[in-house]
């Protein structure tokens, strides 16, 4: 089924993994590793983020899969409060594709999503299930919804004073007759205000991926 991502829930002893070729979130028990439910998000689930109070988890959707007809947009909602199975309770619409980096602020009332294919950075209010504040990674186009694989952000991470880190992978971009090599990166953004503070620069040949605090 393709595992690719794992989130534990220390408080109520859950772990998630997203199986990125099937289109399941499984569930399991982190002590004693036993299979608990699954439940179908479908296009591809890649990383996720959870809030053990309320017990959800948010699920970003990379790319569309060959079986599903519509480009993935969207972040999906799980509540797992249940114990013995898992409930799809919202699909939060960002309109610019592939959502994959993830990450929650240390109140547990926003999170914050970047599309791997669109180069946007989204907040988003837990509480109200919508986007609060939206940005380009990058001003090469203002409108969200264009597929654009430039930067390809691949990971975020929540830091204190408001501080949001994102890994974009970079590499070989080309538009009709027009080509450039991207420098893998890592930027730094204010979540209160929505604004880039600062970006690190690799080389052509660096590719940034998974990070942590």
């Amino acid at each position: 089924n393709g595992p690719h991502f794992i989130s534990i829930d220390n408080v109520n002893k859950y772990l998630f993994v997203t199986n990125i070729q099937s289109g399941w979130v499984g569930r399991y028990s982190s002590t004693s590793n036993e299979f608990i439910d699954k439940i179908m998000v479908g296009n591809m689930p890649a990383l996720m983020v959870l809030n053990e109070n309320e017990q959800k988890l948010y699920v970003s959707k990379m790319m569309t899969m060959s079986t599903m007809e519509q480009m993935s947009s969207s972040i999906t909602v799980i509540d797992y409060s249940h114990s013995i199975e898992m409930k799809l309770e919202n699909q939060i619409e960002l309109g610019s594709p592939s959502p994959h980096a993830i990450a929650i602020n240390k109140k547990m009332n926003e999170i914050y999503v970047a599309t791997y294919e669109g180069n946007w950075l989204f907040k988003i209010n837990m509480d109200l299930n919508s986007i609060i504040d939206e940005k380009p990674l990058e001003p090469f186009t203002l409108d969200k919804s264009v597929k654009n694989t430039r930067l390809k952000p691949i990971q975020c991470v929540y830091m204190d004073d408001n501080l949001l880190f994102i890994s974009c992978e970079g590499g070989d971009w080309g538009s009709g007759s027009s080509s450039e090599a991207i420098a893998g990166q890592v930027q730094m953004w204010n979540t209160e205000s929505m604004s880039i503070v600062d970006t690190l620069q690799f080389s052509v040949k660096n590719r940034p991926w998974h990070i942590i605090n």
